[in-house]
């Protein structure tokens, strides 16, 4: 298990880092004293070392982040670069804004008076995302070059956009450390909740009282209680599950009754079902401190301020939804005194803080249950790429999911927002009729699973457009895949699978994403982008940044014209599966060995089932029949939804990749030959 280091040990190691400037808006020591609990940081696994040119701090989506930048900053006297308030990221970004900061035109000289310069660096998320490929290698670069003047960064970011740094310093020989904001610890869990309540409470809720920290106690218990084995932590120490903690403790007076609500809880529920309950449980307790007023006006309180309506009121005011028509108020006149009278409660409603949400939690929550009605369209992906819980809140679901491309899109931004060490997610999608595709939606995270199924109707039978991120997906259609333009050159990858009628890439230019595990890793880099294209094409004309050897393939017939510099990567796609079936047995192994690997976890290398049946031909009871063999011979095991290859098989592995160097299946025929007959056996 990696370890953890505390946040003062962080402190610590990078102390004496002092560097004064001139302050600029979005460059400069952060000096305000603000609430701030510190988390449990997870060290990468070898990266260790605090000494380091540059410490890399990723962490999933809302967890803390950004106000953890500011804090550091503060403590440090170091000063922070807001990448989200600087428009301008490239090559001389960086001596642009030390000129400023240093009031010098000799960016050398000036730094050479300090000790060790310390630069932090947040928001490289939104930094890459509206950057070309070249214009954030020049930036990297640059960086680089800082360094050899004896500058240290601490650059903070999702783990996906890290792991392109870490690629870029790694090749220019800058020594790296990696940490990752994991959660908050038991005692700091009780901070950051008795924190919350004291700055949000305006009636001066007593911290110290026994009936407050026995709520307290009692609604933590049955969350933590939920969750099994030690992933209690991860979950339990997430902020915005202690947002939806401390949301209950503001908005009930009588914490007696809330302890001894929530200290009758088995502890059997689910991780995310209990964290429904409570967030659940709050839009009961409003509508309870409405009755009064139902009653005084003559209406039913069963009827009014439901949680429904509440919800309604919530996307008028900070979607610009409609405003609830309240038709059960026949009423002009009682239906205006209601308004007037709900007013207040709505203004200090504990899902929202003034005319924002008051927690991430609080909008996914708000968007799952109106999934693709008041929230929909580029609002919901971007409430998807706030964190995992629009996802995770969705899969509670027990029926199928029927979505449009847009969910599709914000479902996929969920999962990719919780990424974090040892997590393990895929998206896949196959055609079932024109315009109809089934597929499935599944995560590991901490050993937990979850998964969901999903019915996608695309907007055209003919069409499908994919919206969302290009990675860790596999999508197959007889229909065209249509990516339209972002605002910057598509990124294509890591781990992208396309099988389609036809291909349209929008845009002007393509990137391949260059990501690869840690260096202490033996899997393989995991950026591989495969098209399978049976008839047309439309590409971009220009790829602004190539993909790595071996990671990419392009498989057209013969009589598709391909433009320059896509004819490099050509391949012929064979357009029936009237091969010897043996080829297909060959195929399902290479796609076994290249799917399965290490995500953050020690022992057998795993996939998920859905992911290995959909990148191949072998589907139904074909595929069924095939992992019958494998698992009686001993190859794999499979668990729940995810398939492992025993150990007694991982000595035999090869390369599922045509790359030159790498050990293929003709090296180990020997070994592979028989199984691959068997599968054979069992297909048409």
């Amino acid at each position: 298990m990696n370890p953890h280091i505390d946040f003062p040990q962080l402190v610590s190691a990078l102390s004496g880092s002092d560097f004064a400037g001139t302050p600029l808006g979005s460059f400069k020591v952060e000096n305000n004293k603000r609430f701030f609990v510190n988390p449990q940081l997870l060290v990468e696994e070898a990266l260790g070392d605090l000494e380091s040119s540059v410490v890399l701090i990723s962490a999933r989506g809302a967890a803390g982040k950004s106000r953890a930048a500011e804090e550091l900053s503060r403590q440090l006297g170091a000063p922070l670069w807001k990448l989200e308030q600087d428009k301008a990221v490239g090559g001389t970004s960086l001596s642009f804004v030390l000129g400023k900061y240093l009031d010098s035109t000799s960016i050398e000289s000036a730094l050479a008076s300090f000790n060790s310069p310390t630069i932090l660096i947040d928001s490289l998320d939104e930094a890459r995302a509206r950057v070309s490929g070249t214009s954030w290698s020049e930036f990297l670069q640059s960086l680089v070059e800082a360094i050899h003047f004896g500058c240290r960064f601490i650059l903070f970011g999702r783990e996906r956009t890290l792991e392109e740094v870490w690629v870029g310093l790694d090749d220019a020989s800058v020594s790296t450390a990696w940490l990752e904001i994991s959660h908050f610890g038991p005692n700091e869990r009780l901070e950051y909740v008795d924190g919350m309540v004291s700055l949000r409470s305006r009636s001066g809720t007593p911290l110290n009282g026994p009936y407050y920290q026995a709520a307290r106690d009692a609604v933590l218990t049955s969350i933590v209680s939920s969750v099994p084995g030690g992933a209690a932590d991860t979950f339990a120490g997430y902020a915005p599950v202690l947002d939806a903690v401390a949301a209950v403790l503001l908005r009930e007076e009588n914490h007696f009754a809330v302890s001894r609500s929530f200290g009758e809880s088995n502890g059997l529920a689910r991780h995310l079902g209990e964290l429904k309950h409570v967030l659940d449980d709050l839009l009961i307790r409003d509508q309870l401190k409405m009755a009064p007023v139902a009653t005084q006006l003559g209406l039913a309180p069963s009827s009014v301020y439901t949680p429904e309506e509440q919800i309604d009121w919530l996307c008028h005011d900070l979607e610009g939804g409609p405003e609830p028509e309240l038709r059960h108020i026949a009423d002009p006149r009682v239906r205006a005194d209601y308004i007037d009278n709900v007013r207040p409660f709505l203004n200090d409603h504990p899902f929202r803080n003034d005319a924002k949400w008051a927690s991430t939690v609080f909008t996914a929550y708000t968007a799952s249950q109106r999934f693709g009605t008041t929230i929909d369209g580029q609002r919901l992906i971007d409430i998807g790429n706030d964190s995992s819980l629009l996802f995770d809140l969705l899969a509670l679901q027990s029926e199928e999911l029927l979505i449009d491309e847009w969910q599709f899109a914000a479902l996929h931004a969920s999962i990719t927002a919780g990424e974090f060490s040892g997590a393990l997610a895929t998206v896949t999608a196959s055609e079932v009729d024109g315009g109809e595709f089934t597929g499935a939606m599944s995560v590991l995270r901490a050993g937990i699973p979850s998964q969901t199924a999903l019915t996608l109707i695309s907007e055209s039978p003919q069409v499908v457009r994919l919206f969302g991120p290009l990675e860790g997906l596999t999508f197959s259609t007889s229909c065209e895949v249509r990516i339209p333009a972002r605002d910057t050159p598509t990124v294509l990858g890591p781990d992208l699978f396309l099988r389609c009628g036809s291909l349209a890439i929008e845009g002007y230019s393509v990137e391949f994403a260059h990501r690869a595990a840690p260096a202490t890793s033996h899997d393989a880099p995991n950026g591989v982008v495969i098209f399978e294209v049976d008839s047309r094409v439309e590409l971009p004309g220009a790829i602004a940044r190539d993909p790595w050897p071996g990671d990419f393939e392009l498989h057209v017939p013969d009589s598709t014209t391909l433009p320059y510099p896509w004819v490099n990567y050509r391949q012929t796609l064979i357009l029936t599966e009237k091969a010897d079936p043996n080829d297909r047995a060959v195929r399902l192994l290479r796609m076994l060995m290249n799917l399965t690997r290490n995500h953050g976890h020690t022992g057998e290398r795993a996939t998920f089932t859905m992911k290995l049946q959909g990148r191949q031909s072998v589907k139904g009871t074909e595929f069924q029949a095939a992992l019958k063999v494998l698992v009686r011979r001993g190859v794999v095991r499979v668990a729940s939804d995810m398939i492992y290859v025993r150990e007694e098989y991982e000595r035999y592995r090869f390369s599922g990749k045509f790359t030159p160097g790498q050990r293929t299946i003709d090296d180990v025929w020997d070994v592979w030959r028989p199984v691959a007959e068997e599968i054979a056996q069992h297909l048409s």
